[in-house]
């Protein structure tokens, strides 16, 4: 089950075998009151998991930490695997030609990101670009000196991605592989609880700032052009590390020991 509770449920009822793919089981970052109640009512299920699959790196690096709580008090913490990113790890060369902000998500998120991110990255000096995420006709726009796209190819993404000195996007959990992937210092401007969350790590691993509003997205993006060469280095370490793992082999290889024990049993 890939977030399908229902799927649990009906596996507990006719004692299935289960195994749950998820990047978050108790959220620490921003997580409203009111949804406690709803986020133990989960829980119930997720200890009669056979194994929880956490597509991130193991401790101490893993980015969805704060999305995952302490999962010994969970009670799932002998159930969990960390498999690695499900993101293609290839390594992948590339320039430092630009900042590259990729938006994406529901309509009022995206409006808000490119009410926040264009009128500051206008105004730079250094050349930038900004997908979007709007399907349909393709159109292009210059705003300053940056470039605006209603939305990219994926071949399109991967080669501005690559030759980026620094992205800008939300915090959700593949961008946050991707980004590592190719191994560039970021800034995030979360909408949501588990992105600021996500954000938080990478913020505390030394690989990215958060901003949520254009004036403190002015002070990171010069916070990072002081200090470029650390975030460089530090992201870098963290995307070598994360190419040690092949994350849906493994997925793969651990679902299948699952399912071979429950005909074993």
């Amino acid at each position: 089950s890939d977030g399908d509770l229902h799927a649990l449920r009906l596996a507990q009822r006719w004692h299935y075998p289960s195994v749950y793919i998820t990047n978050l089981v108790r959220p620490s970052y921003g997580f409203y009151p009111l949804l406690i109640p709803g986020e133990r009512f989960t829980e119930r299920y997720l200890r009669n998991c056979s194994k929880i699959i956490v597509p991130d790196v193991p401790p101490p690096y893993t980015i969805c930490e704060y999305n995952l709580g302490d999962l010994e008090d969970v009670g799932v913490a002998d159930k969990v695997e960390f498999v690695g990113s499900f993101v293609d790890a290839a390594p992948v060369n590339g320039g430092e030609s630009h900042i590259f902000a990729p938006i994406s998500g529901p309509v009022g998120t995206r409006f808000r990101l490119r009410q926040i991110i264009i009128p500051v990255l206008s105004r730079l000096k250094m050349k930038s670009i900004v997908s979007l995420g709007e399907h349909g006709d393709k159109r292009v726009a210059k705003v300053g000196n940056c470039t605006v796209y209603t939305w990219l190819s994926p071949q399109e993404r991967s080669n501005f991605m690559a030759n980026a000195k620094l992205v800008i996007f939300s915090g959700g959990h593949n961008t946050c592989f991707e980004v590592v992937n190719y191994a560039k210092p970021s800034i995030c401007i979360p909408t949501q609880p588990e992105q600021f969350a996500n954000a938080k790590k990478l913020q505390d691993m030394g690989c990215s700032l958060i901003a949520n509003n254009r004036e403190r997205l002015t002070q990171a993006i010069g916070e990072m052009e002081k200090n470029v060469d650390f975030y460089k280095k530090r992201v870098r370490r963290l995307s070598q590390y994360a190419r040690k793992f092949k994350g849906v082999d493994k997925a793969v290889e651990k679902i299948e020991e699952v399912a071979q024990e429950g005909v074993n049993a």
